[in-house]
């Protein structure tokens, strides 16, 4: 119950944002999108290539199921990419003919069937160590990684366990990036859930968050700040710390919860 109340004025306070902070940073800027196997889609208003894009390279083999329930649902055009990808336990995919610059990528991962583990790695940097996918259904946005191009090449891989890759976003600059699951934040709480947030959700982030996880850390831990809405909705170096709606999958409830290693 203590960790559904969590989520619940965690979600309360990011549909408000934090009175504390009244600027809000810049967002990157949305450059490419690429669905790994499956056409040409249009999500959150920005259209992503298809995965026979002459400037894109992957050797993972082709998947796709549209029968399997997403969890958490999604919208349509975001389910249909998710649920075709590439899979297979060692995969490479190269972003082709990508301008010198500073960028953040993200990478989209679901799972079909029974759980699995793998790494990923940016331009052969590893970003992420042994990822559970979950059970079926299951899907995320990993991300977002820093990083530069090399000879005009983005490479993301996966090792491990049989990854499942279904799509990539590509933004430009260091700003935050919108969530995907923005949308299911609620809007509009209730007195009685920002009080409880005022009494309950508050004081925990304070007293025990806000020395490694806020704007006045000496030295942020994780890259993610928890004293802000864009902060909790962009996560730290793996990923966003609430899922709206799903306690379990939450990052920050596992971790007050102190059961997972």
């Amino acid at each position: 119950m203590r960790s559904r109340g969590l989520v619940l004025g965690l979600i309360c306070w990011l549909a408000i944002g934090n009175p504390l902070r009244s600027a809000e940073p810049a967002q990157a800027t949305f450059v490419r999108g690429v669905n790994l196997h499956g056409p040409a889609v249009v999500i959150d208003g920005n259209t992503w290539e298809a995965g026979d894009s002459p400037n894109l390279r992957c050797n993972g083999k082709a998947f796709e199921n549209q029968a399997v329930p997403l969890k958490p649902a999604t919208d349509p055009e975001r389910a249909r990419m998710i649920r075709s990808s590439r899979w297979g336990s060692q995969i490479d995919v190269d972003l082709l003919q990508i301008p010198d610059g500073d960028y953040q990528v993200c990478l989209y991962v679901w799972e079909d069937n029974d759980s699995t583990r793998f790494s990923v790695l940016v331009n052969d940097r590893k970003v992420l160590d042994s990822y559970a996918s979950g059970p079926g259904g299951t899907w995320k946005r990993l991300g977002p990684w820093r990083v530069r191009p090399v000879d005009g090449i983005i490479r993301i891989s996966a090792r491990g366990g049989d990854a499942n890759l279904s799509g990539v976003e590509v933004w430009q600059g260091s700003g935050s990036i919108p969530s995907p699951l923005e949308g299911a934040f609620n809007s509009k709480p209730t007195d009685e859930e920002l009080a409880f947030f005022e009494s309950k959700i508050r004081p925990v982030l304070a007293q025990r968050c806000y020395e490694c996880h806020s704007q006045e850390s000496k030295e942020l831990c994780g890259n993610l700040l928890l004293d802000s809405r864009p902060g909790i909705s962009k996560g730290g170096v793996t990923e966003p710390p609430v899922v709206p709606g799903d306690p379990a999958n939450s990052l920050l409830v596992k971790a007050i919860r102190y059961t997972d290693p």
